[in-house]
């Protein structure tokens, strides 16, 4: 069975003209993408471009995504989307917070020099005690506990000898995500590292074991935030 069509044309008066090429193809609207880069911006880009009535958001350990308006079906919806930005200051610790860092003597130092004011809790005592082996040319003894997780470190310099208690744990504040206004305590475990000989200088080695606790925290605050922010809208936990 053949495909092909015949067409009838009629003219109208003496001239019959014939066009051909593609039509212009009809403008398609894919639906307005909002991205925000904190919670705070989610919040007031969904009270500007939604609505209680027809607005859904949802939220997962990734972020926060948001139909302005589910009664759109004719066209792609408009949507907001926020993937959890870490804060300068996350990103500053970043290193130590998720793979651990060691760190020469020198190298700790400049580390908490750069730290704000109230940022390393205990920061000028610990500088000082660090500071202790900065000029050692000659390092002795072992590196003991006391009952207030504490290192005795003993050191010599020159003729005169020392000693000098270093805490296995110091805490940092930090804001986790950007803008979000929330400072947690994070403890980070501190570990000196024994010359091998006298040739050497001690090694200060930072974690953070309880980083997974701490970015769950920051979650729960985030998702907290637009609950009470955004009362009345429909927030569920899921993917859209």
């Amino acid at each position: 069975m053949s495909d092909d069509k015949q067409i009838n044309i009629t003219p109208k008066g003496d001239i019959l003209e014939f066009r051909t090429g593609e039509a212009k193809q009809l403008y398609q609207y894919d639906g307005y993408q909002y991205t925000a880069e904190s919670t705070e911006s989610l919040i007031t880009l969904v009270r500007s471009k939604g609505s209680e009535e027809n607005t859904i958001i949802a939220y997962t350990d990734g972020g926060i995504k948001v139909i302005l308006d589910d009664t759109v079906i004719t066209r792609d919806q408009d949507r907001l989307k926020y993937n959890y930005k870490y804060s300068q200051q996350f990103e500053e610790f970043r290193s130590i917070l998720e793979k651990g860092v060691v760190f020469e003597q020198k190298q700790f130092i400049d580390f908490l020099r750069r730290r704000e004011p109230g940022e390393i809790n205990g920061q000028d005592m610990l500088m000082a005690a660090i500071q202790s082996f900065k000029f050692s040319s000659i390092i002795s003894g072992d590196f003991t506990y006391d009952d207030q997780d504490n290192y005795i470190c003993s050191f010599k310099i020159g003729d005169a000898e020392g000693t000098v208690k270093i805490p296995q744990l110091i805490t940092a504040n930090i804001e986790v995500f950007n803008e979000s206004d929330f400072v947690q305590t994070v403890e980070l475990e501190l570990e000196i590292k024994k010359p091998r000989d006298q040739s050497e200088k001690p090694l200060i080695a930072l974690t953070c074991p309880k980083l997974p606790r701490y970015l769950q925290k920051a979650m729960d605050h985030e998702i907290e935030t637009v609950e009470n922010e955004l009362e009345g809208y429909l927030i569920v936990a899921g993917v859209i």
